[in-house]
């Protein structure tokens, strides 16, 4: 088997081969990242997403102890979580925002583990049904100044 003077070895069909499985792995690549960005939001698209669902004004001290949203369905359904913690001077002013209605039912949406949430005293506070299929509800936990945002689209 002989080669020609400055032709790379191999053929043009196993290099094809190599650049379609590069061209793969990184498409692959930024699909898990796009979904592992979409399961961990940032702390912007949290805060934006709170403020949106909840429609209180969330201070600039507010930490973020969970964000985490479910994978969507097959029919678009998905869920999220956010566990907030407030400062305790202002922990009455954004729960003053929040109207507290009796929700009708309560399902368990919350795409976190247990653990995550250890001592969260589940206090009910808010459960709302919106227009669109959102579900949200919002559980309190005084002695901690935290709030738990928990949201559903079915």
């Amino acid at each position: 088997m002989t080669r020609e003077i400055g032709k790379p070895p191999g053929s043009g069909c196993q290099i094809a081969l190599l650049a379609t499985a590069v061209v793969a792995a990184i498409l692959w690549g930024l699909l898990q990242w796009e979904a592992y960005r979409h399961r961990h939001p940032t702390e912007n698209n949290a805060r934006q997403t709170i403020e949106r669902l909840a429609e209180i004004s969330l201070p600039e001290d507010t930490a973020f102890l969970v964000a985490q949203r479910s994978e969507s369905s097959f029919f678009g359904d998905h869920s999220a979580c956010f566990l907030i913690g407030l400062p305790e001077e202002e922990f009455d002013t954004v729960v003053d925002q929040i109207p507290q209605v009796d929700g009708t039912r309560i399902e368990n949406g919350c795409p976190v583990h247990d653990a995550e949430l250890d001592g969260f005293a589940w206090t009910l506070w808010s459960a709302q049904d919106l227009p669109d299929g959102e579900i949200v509800y919002i559980f309190l936990d005084r002695e901690k100044s935290q709030i738990l945002l928990m949201y559903i689209l079915t």
